[in-house]
């Protein structure tokens, strides 16, 4: 009988082979201290490199803009922006991040996307990551988490969307939005202490009346499943 005794090291090393060697002991001396051959085994890693979180907005609930992606891995990678790509499932539309972070933070990377918010078209969005060359010292990107590398990754949540107007992320644009949130930074710019980003649309500087009338109004009364 021969036991083989395997220990998850949790160490991203990819498929490769390995080495079993034996030590014979045996009572009898033509045997006992006899040498035997090494086994070569392919082992199959389980530890690969994965996307562990997505979040959006800095979980901020408001889903008036999308404002920052974060995207976070199980390990240290080397990643570009050209690895994400924001898809508008109604569309088709892609968008590239103008602006990408790289932190590393207790042996995990976490990236910060940002997007032109004033490009981006209200509707469901996902979040693609090309596994072709974002890397682990050289291991590519487990997308389905099969411990198989090499596949992109695809995120989608029910609340990963963008409907201008919705401060509260409730799916609706309504009073609670209109008074609450919008009348309060109507007329603040880039700076001021109720200025509010997400609802800038056209991304001026400005929360104004291109804003109200031209974005907010419309939206004004309906859902996101409208």
């Amino acid at each position: 009988m021969i036991n083989v005794n395997a220990f998850d090291d949790g160490v991203i090393e990819g498929p490769h082979l390995g080495n079993v060697t034996y030590l014979v002991t045996s009572e009898d001396p033509a045997f006992g201290g006899m040498a035997v051959e090494a086994t070569v085994v392919s082992i199959l890693d389980d530890d690969s490199l994965r996307v562990s979180e997505v979040i959006l907005n800095n979980e901020d609930p408001q889903r008036s803009s999308i404002e920052e992606v974060n995207v976070v891995f199980n390990t240290i990678v080397q990643t570009q922006a050209s690895d994400y790509e924001l898809r508008h499932l109604g569309t088709g539309q892609v968008a590239s991040p103008i602006l990408m972070s790289p932190t590393n933070v207790n042996g995990r990377t976490e990236v910060s996307l940002i997007f032109d918010r004033a490009s981006l078209l209200d509707g469901d969005y996902e979040l693609l990551i090309h596994a072709t060359s974002l890397n682990a010292s050289g291991h590519l990107l487990d997308g389905n988490a099969d411990s198989i590398p090499g596949d992109d990754f695809t995120y989608q949540a029910d609340d990963f969307y963008q409907f201008y107007g919705d401060t509260n992320g409730d799916g609706f644009v309504d009073a609670v939005d209109l008074f609450d949130n919008f009348l309060p930074s109507f007329g603040a710019q880039v700076g001021d202490p109720n200025y509010r980003s997400d609802l800038d649309r056209n991304s001026d500087g400005f929360v104004d009346a291109v804003d109200l009338f031209d974005h907010f109004m419309p939206n004004f009364g309906t859902s996101r499943d409208s």
